[in-house]
């Protein structure tokens, strides 16, 4: 699935709408890492499947 940016947007915002869950930003960051800016206006790809819980907990050590 896609979504096109908008003003204000964040990975963590951006994963808690497709996901309900803001620390699933990698996996959105993972699918588009040619897109380093969030400029209203750019296309992301939104993998349908959810982030897994081993991307979860890896999130949580780091931050």
């Amino acid at each position: 699935m896609f979504y096109t940016v908008e003003s204000g947007d964040t990975l963590p915002r951006i994963a808690e709408k497709f996901y309900g869950d803001r620390t699933c930003w990698q996996t959105i960051y993972d699918a588009n890492q040619d897109v380093i800016v969030l400029i209203p206006g750019v296309e992301l790809f939104i993998p349908l499947d959810s982030c897994s819980d081993l991307q979860r907990e890896w999130q949580i050590i780091v931050v």
